[in-house]
């Protein structure tokens, strides 16, 4: 790992690894799935070598988000009493009842209400992943000097929208059905064609971007940073060119992760900004991705085995996703939110116009 203090130029984590980490692996791993579905086949197939060490990456980023939100202890907790203790009691309690009911009174009785908590989850999760690619944009700019215009980060935030409308159509469109945990999430008040036109759209929107990127880069008289280029061109590749659904779950929540991972690489290094053996970072890391595995799979596991719903087998899994997933959302949006403590330790270059938030969370 890179001690970035050292470094005149800000990085995440490497100069020659930031590109790669923050969309570029993201690219090579489309290339792959497309190459094997060329095949008839998946690259996930293959199991092990593609899905565990995907999986291990989002219960990492997950693991760290709150070792990064709670890490202050009650410091933390009297600084952001809503986000981080309010909000997720309340989420929690709610999502408890949902369970108690369901062991009181059937598993039919609460059917609906879950179905509605994921379907949420569903709706927002691509809007997640493109506030995040915005947000890590806007710091590879600021790494590299460039200075963006209120018109150009403009096109650079909301010409990743359609991408959200895409993720979203996955629930809403009609003729699709899309079920998690034993429930049907879908709600079907969109044509099928919604989705065609969205990413027509998005074609368009992704030209103008790469150009936009392209302009000022050659207004400062510099490269197209790969931290510009690599996350804006992972997204559209995998969201308006998808390979298979399982596919792009994996492979955009990979890509979402490795971002993520990086940017808490420099935010540590930011808090704590001695020289970090490499032994230490792999136990920062490890830990956060042996803590996101145990709530994301074997907690809910577990949970679903000792209660035994009937009707809703798997409503543990539902919870908890529900639950790590919208608390996940609502402590980004104010831990990485560019006037707090974290971003501006990160950032060390000139202002950037209209402020911006790396979380996917939280509004930019």
């Amino acid at each position: 790992m890179t001690d970035a203090t050292t470094e005149r130029t800000p990085v995440l984590v490497g100069r020659r690894l930031d590109g790669w980490l923050t969309g570029w692996f993201a690219v090579a791993l489309w290339v792959v799935a497309w190459l094997a579905r060329q095949r008839g086949s998946s690259f996930v197939d293959l199991g092990v070598p593609w899905y565990w060490p995907a999986t291990a990456l989002t219960a990492a980023h997950f693991g760290m988000s709150y070792h990064l939100a709670y890490g202050g202890g009650r410091t933390a907790l009297a600084r952001r009493p809503i986000a981080l203790v309010a909000a997720p009691a309340i989420l929690a309690l709610t999502l408890v009842g949902v369970i108690v009911l369901a062991v009181a009174r059937g598993g039919n009785s609460v059917r609906t209400v879950s179905a509605q908590a994921v379907f949420l989850v569903f709706a927002i999760t691509t809007w997640h992943y493109i506030k995040q690619a915005y947000g890590v944009v806007r710091i590879g700019a600021r790494n590299a000097g460039i200075r963006l215009s209120a018109g150009e980060a403009n096109v650079l935030r909301y010409g990743l929208y359609p991408l959200w409308f895409i993720g979203s159509a996955k629930v809403l469109s009609s003729g699709v059905y899309v079920h998690y945990a034993g429930l049907d999430i879908t709600h079907r008040v969109l044509p099928q064609t919604a989705t065609t036109v969205a990413r027509v759209i998005g074609g368009g929107c992704a030209l103008v971007i790469v150009g936009c990127i392209v302009r000022v880069a050659f207004r400062h008289h510099v490269r197209p940073p790969s931290t510009m280029l690599a996350p804006n061109i992972a997204a559209f590749v995998w969201l308006l060119l998808p390979v298979d659904p399982v596919s792009v779950t994996i492979g955009l929540g990979a890509m979402h992760a490795l971002q993520y991972l990086a940017c808490c690489h420099r935010a540590h290094l930011t808090r704590s900004p001695q020289r970090r053996p490499f032994a230490r970072w792999v136990e920062i890391f490890g830990g956060a991705a042996c803590a996101g595995l145990l709530l994301t799979l074997w907690l809910p596991s577990w949970l679903d085995r000792q209660l035994s719903i009937e009707g809703v087998p798997f409503l543990a899994t539902a919870a908890l996703f529900v639950f790590l997933n919208l608390h996940h959302y609502m402590i980004d949006a104010v831990i990485w939110r560019s006037k707090g403590d974290i971003v501006r330790a990160m950032v060390r270059g000139p202002a950037a116009s209209p402020p911006a938030v790396l979380s996917p969370a939280g509004s930019r």
